[in-house]
């Protein structure tokens, strides 16, 4: 009994600490670790072991990153790789040869998961609010803001999961400050999505909401009640994409200025025209441009100087130049002399759109992609764009992997071999040392296409080998890792592997021969 609570204490733990402290995770694993040794038992573990695919899964892929030590280009860098993914390893071995939790024992895990969560997103909110300017990937001190959103959409279908469970036991009413509490949580998670900016989590949060409406809540009694949850779904997504698709179209909705093109000076200063076409609000944004008025008269507003840069690095003049071209007013000295002592300030932090300032705005979000693309489209430039830089990446990865297709260049080799790939074409990433961003290429990367089709076989036998797939949250936590996977390298740094290692595998214990174990769901 001893040794069962510690393993409850430290699992608790282990998800508490997974997003808000390297050191506690790698202590929270150790000792869970620690404590498996000495409760022993190894009779009964090592029967969980035969029989456990995924777990099967878990040591050949660490076995196999191990091996290709052997032909790694980078040895130090390939036993760094190994340590950080070592929750790959420890936490399965540990998780899926204990015994399962109980519906109590879930609770209290879940709780203390969903709890530091609370407690780490309002440590955020508060810092959003009292530190002016503050970037979003620093609104959460604590691990990476992409990683931190992949806990956020798990804890958000972990709480509907609760609700709904309530609603198809009819037990809501026996509890319902709880439930609506569990609701009301749920909705503030999604909100912070939106604060952090993250498309790849509320991207996230709509396909495996999606998935687990469609595949994973078949088994739920109350028949309105699914068709409620397909019926709202279908709505959400069709409500997402018009919303999507106006602001897209009132981008690019051609927004003329009155303006007599027959001018070429004002004041003796000339205007300089649009050559790059470069889009934004619906307006060419070098058009009708007059610099010697910009720079004379933002001298008699701001103490900053136009040539300077901003605190986000960004230049105040073309910052200047973008604002008037969205406010639609002419981008000389009247267009500088309408603007607000707020719009100013903006400007000077380095704000280039009235519509940025709108930070947990979904607009904003796709006129910042739609930006990126009018950049690549003008003058093929990714740096500094997100999504455009790992086009790149993806594009310099996948050349490496068809030069090394037979058994790739090993565990810890792939950002030293990207970046000579990168510097050998005289990519504007280069010096960066990034890695693909993608989990998928860098398996291929370091593998090769045999090790990695191997692999894959063996992954999805351990899918379907107890039937995991039936059961609605481990198909939600493996459908937010896969998606992730897309566009991180989830599994190479210790959130990303302690967040697939763990949930994946505490899942999959709650089913019993193929068929949920109803005293073990929430």
């Amino acid at each position: 009994m001893l040794f069962r609570a510690f393993y409850i204490l430290f699992l608790a733990l282990l998800a508490g600490s997974a997003v808000c402290s390297n050191f506690m995770m790698n202590l929270a694993w150790t000792l869970l670790f620690v404590n498996w040794l000495v409760e022993r038992d190894f009779k009964r573990k090592f029967a969980d072991f035969r029989t456990n695919g995924l777990l099967h899964f878990a040591i050949f892929y660490f076995l196999l990153s191990a091996i290709s030590l052997i032909w790694t280009r980078d040895l130090y860098a390939g036993l760094d790789v190994l340590r950080q993914t070592l929750p790959l390893l420890v936490v399965p071995l540990v998780v899926l040869t204990s015994r399962p939790l109980t519906r109590l024992q879930w609770r209290l895990v879940a709780i203390g998961y969903v709890g530091t969560l609370l407690v780490v997103t309002v440590i955020g909110f508060i810092r959003w609010l009292t530190i002016p300017d503050l970037p979003y990937r620093q609104i959460v001190p604590f691990i990476s803001h992409i990683r931190f959103s992949l806990n956020l959409v798990f804890a958000i279908i972990l709480l509907l999961f609760a609700v709904l469970k309530a609603f198809d036991r009819r037990t809501f009413l026996s509890s319902p400050l709880l439930y609506s509490v569990a609701l009301l949580l749920a909705l503030w998670f999604v909100f912070y999505l939106f604060l952090l900016q993250s498309y790849t989590g509320l991207i996230i949060l709509i396909v495996t909401s999606l998935v687990s409406i469609f595949f994973g809540f078949r088994h739920l009694t109350m028949r309105p009640l699914r068709w409620t949850l397909v019926l709202a779904a279908l709505f959400s997504v069709l409500a997402f994409t018009g919303i999507v698709t106006y602001y897209v179209n009132d981008y690019y909705t051609p927004r003329l200025a009155h303006v007599d093109r027959s001018r070429v000076t004002r004041n003796g200063n000339p205007y300089s025209f649009a050559r790059d076409g470069l889009v934004e609000c619906g307006r060419y944004v070098n058009d009708f441009v007059c610099e010697g008025e910009l720079r004379a008269e933002w001298s008699k507003v701001s103490r900053m100087s136009v040539d300077s840069l901003t605190p986000v690095g960004y230049p105040v003049l073309p910052a200047l130049v973008r604002y008037l071209n969205a406010m639609g007013v002419t981008k000389d000295s009247a267009g500088v002399a309408s603007l607000t002592k707020s719009d100013i300030a903006a400007i000077e932090q380095g704000v280039a759109n009235p519509v940025y300032a709108q930070s947990t705005s979904l607009r904003r979000m796709v006129y910042v992609m739609l930006f990126e693309y009018e950049n690549y489209r003008c003058y093929h430039n990714v740096k500094g764009f997100t999504m455009l830089q790992r086009f790149e990446l993806w594009k310099e990865a996948w050349f490496i992997a068809c030069d090394n297709w037979l058994y790739g260049v090993g565990v810890g080799s792939v950002r030293s071999v990207l970046e000579s790939q990168l510097v050998a074409d005289q990519s504007p990433l280069a010096d960066r040392h990034m890695m693909p961003h993608n989990q998928y290429l860098t398996i291929l990367l370091t593998f090769g296409a045999i090790l990695s089709a191997l692999l894959l076989v063996c992954f999805i036998w351990a899918l379907v080998s107890r039937h995991n797939l039936r059961n609605p949250l481990f198909l939600a936590c493996l459908v937010i890792v896969l998606l992730s996977c897309l566009t991180e390298d989830t599994l190479q740094t210790c959130a990303g592997a302690l967040f697939a290692s763990l949930f994946l595998s505490l899942t999959s214990r709650r089913t019993t021969n193929g068929k949920l174990n109803e005293n073990e769901m929430l």
